[in-house]
């Protein structure tokens, strides 16, 4: 293991318990509902957490003094700019746990539902629109494996668009990196190709249909899951559910792992009505592969063909 991630279970375990005796952690007792949805009886969970509902939403607002107060009263606070926080940059000291490379720390999350829930976050500020860069997928698998042997999270899937196991050291000569860089790329061009599948279907907006002249330097938006098993990547239409009457909720990476966070009771009771899976599913892209003839079945496993030789490309180039 990396020395940046020795003992790192205890240095989990000492930081959460000392920032939650400090305040500067907030954990939230969530009532949790299991389901099982589709014909494949996929489980999903929704969390209801109402005390979130009050945490702060990162926006700050800077208030001055006026600088010309009426004559009949003094000087009053004046809301000159609203701006958006980020709570990494700086981070809080309570919340570091340790660092995860030369260029990754790792934090606890302030707001958790789940005890010890911490975050793997660049050191120097990247917009999230960037693709992960190798390091990035190595901080992230590192503190995945500092953990191996403790409580490591991972959920089955039955059925999904693209899956990548990760072969054991023994069985091939590929470094960790190697290995996680290309199952990134292949998903990545997956990705991509699935987009292309999507503008070409009828009866969607004008604008879809240009999804697919977007280049890397203009990354789409898209969730990313990673277990010690597989690596996941979705792509995301949008951050938020359909609205209804006037609620609408947002779906994170856990989404796509089948759980859902609810925070007041109209939200509960929309996943409850709706399903985790149909309400995730507004907030990507539906491709109607059921609707594919065997001609178009047959140009699709040509394109993944000719895929593993780009990325075969791509990989010597490491």
């Amino acid at each position: 293991m990396v020395e940046f991630l020795d003992n790192f279970d205890e240095q989990l375990s000492v930081a959460y318990g000392a920032a939650l005796k400090s305040g500067e952690l907030i954990f939230t007792p969530s009532e949790n509902y299991k389901t099982k949805e589709t014909e494949y009886q996929i489980e999903c969970e929704i969390s209801y957490a109402p005390a979130l509902a009050k945490k702060p939403q990162g926006i700050l607002l800077t208030v001055e003094m006026d600088d010309y107060p009426k004559v009949d009263r003094p000087s009053t606070p004046v809301v000159k700019k609203v701006e958006k926080v980020n709570p990494f940059l700086p981070h809080t000291p309570a919340l570091y746990i340790t660092d995860a490379s030369e260029e990754h720390k790792v934090l606890l999350n302030k707001f958790c539902i789940v005890p010890r829930h911490f975050l793997v976050v660049t050191k120097d500020f990247q917009p999230q629109t960037d693709p992960l860069s190798p390091g990035d997928l190595m901080a992230v698998w590192n503190t995945l494996m500092a953990l191996r042997n403790s409580d490591i999270f991972s959920v089955p899937f039955k059925c999904i668009n693209h899956v990548i196991l990760l072969p054991n050291e023994s069985n091939t000569d590929k470094s960790q990196e190697d290995i996680l860089t290309e199952a990134y790329i292949t998903l990545v061009d997956a990705m991509l190709m699935s987009i292309r599948e999507y503008s070409e279907q009828e009866n969607i907006p004008e604008e879809e249909r240009l999804l697919p002249t977007i280049s890397m330097s203009t990354m789409l938006a898209y969730n990313w899951l990673l277990t010690t098993e597989f690596m996941m990547i979705i792509p995301r239409k949008r951050e938020d559910s359909d609205s209804v009457n006037g609620i609408s909720l947002n779906i994170n990476s856990l989404g796509f792992a089948g759980m859902v966070l609810a925070k007041t009771s109209d939200e509960l009771q929309i996943v409850k009505d709706k399903g985790v899976i149909a309400l995730v599913s507004e907030t990507g892209y539906s491709t109607g592969w059921e609707k594919r003839t065997l001609e178009q079945e047959q140009k699709r496993k040509e394109e993944l063909i000719a895929l593993e030789k780009q990325m075969a490309n791509a990989l010597s180039s490491l």
